[in-house]
């Protein structure tokens, strides 16, 4: 996929993208938490690709949560980039499990009778669309306490002033 690269207000579009799932968590029976700094500057971005990438993490949000019904979604400016965060208090992923969830295909093994649908091919979507931004992506998960998806996204801001 070819993506649209252009400056613009990172912060509108996770609240714009959190507004129209907002339905979903409701009626899952979940609650929404929103950290969001307000100095968050524009980013290079492919505005379709960065609701793609939230879609994914708020789905599997909502289908690997089984008892805390819980979403946390933070956006954070440090001098060195900015941090987009999408947390959950889910069921959590198994530490050997952890480095093949971005593989095409990959479906966690759960040791539960819990059972999701999908085709294995979201965070795959999500990793290659974060890295197509030269952006990173790193995940934490505790068995039974939730996962959290961080993306690391350059600030370039800072960088401009130094020059």
């Amino acid at each position: 996929k070819e993506f649209d690269m252009k400056p613009g207000n990172l912060t509108e579009v996770v609240l714009n993208t959190l507004d129209s799932y907002r339905y979903h968590f409701v009626k899952k029976g979940f609650s929404v938490e929103e950290e969001i700094d307000q100095d968050i500057p524009d980013v290079m971005f492919d505005k379709n690709a960065v609701e793609g990438i939230l879609i994914n993490l708020f789905s599997n949000a909502i289908k690997f949560s089984a008892n805390t019904k819980k979403m946390i979604i933070r956006l954070n400016n440090f001098s060195e980039y900015i941090l987009l965060e999408v947390a959950d208090k889910g069921i959590g992923i198994p530490t050997n499990e952890l480095p093949n969830i971005f593989n095409r295909f990959y479906r966690v093994k759960s040791t539960t009778d819990f059972e999701a649908r999908g085709s294995g091919l979201g965070l795959t979507i999500v990793k290659h669309a974060v890295e197509s931004h030269g952006w990173k992506i790193e995940v934490k998960s505790t068995l039974a306490l939730g996962t959290t998806f961080s993306i690391f996204i350059p600030n370039n801001e800072n960088k401009e002033e130094q020059k």
